[in-house]
Formats: structure tokens, C-alpha cells, sequence
């Protein structure tokens, strides 16, 4: 795994408190929205490593340990990794939202 980025810039908790630093860590995930629609040939993953907050989004927690998947697709085997809030409130990183948020960082020159 890579190890994380760090970068400073104030964070807005789900609670509207202001975190003093904000950290990054990089995460590998499929990006569908970079891929042809279903039903338009061959379906070819789209594997990113982006730059996400260290922190759940619903509550501010830091995100829980990652691990690989293996998966297969369409003849491909890809591997992207997953998680969980470690505080366990019950919210799921669909890689959707972890694209939106990915670029969002990225648009931003790297900070929240």
C-alpha cells in the first residue's frame, strides 16, 4: 500500500467544527465514469490511485484500514482496494463519491 500524503488546509467536519490539518491518503479505485457505457463493446476497468481526506465524510472519524480486492469483469481482473469508517457509523465509500471527491482534491491543487 502507499503510504499517505499529508497536506494542510482547514477541514469542515459533518458537525460544522474546523479541523486543523487535513490529511490525504491515496487509495486505489474503479473509476466507471471514466469507462464506456454498459452495452458499448467491451467493458474496460478504469483503475485509478487517487488523493482522498483521511476522514469520513458523514463523521469526521478517520477512515478504517484498507484492504485488496480482487475482482473480475468482463474477462479483466482488477485489483481496487476497500474500507470502512473506523468509527463504525455505518457509512459507505461508494467509488462514485470517492471519484468526486478525488478530482474535487485534485482541481484544488491537492487540499479540501
Amino acid at each position: 500500500m502507499t503510504a499517505p500524503t499529508s497536506a494542510t488546509t482547514p477541514m469542515i467536519t459533518p458537525a460544522g467544527s474546523t479541523a486543523a490539518v487535513e490529511e490525504l491518503i491515496t487509495v486505489t479505485i474503479r473509476d466507471r465514469s471514466r469507462e464506456a457505457p454498459w452495452g458499448v463493446g467491451r467493458t474496460a476497468p478504469v483503475i485509478r490511485t487517487v488523493a482522498i481526506s483521511a476522514f469520513c465524510p458523514s463523521c469526521g472519524a478517520r477512515r478504517g484500514e484498507r484492504g485488496w480486492l480482487t475482482t473480475y469483469d468482463d474477462g479483466e481482473r482488477y485489483w481496487t482496494e476497500t474500507w470502512s469508517c473506523s468509527a463504525a457509523c455505518g457509512h459507505v465509500d461508494h467509488y462514485a463519491n470517492v471519484v468526486v471527491e478525488a478530482d474535487r482534491i485534485a482541481t484544488n491543487g491537492g487540499t479540501c
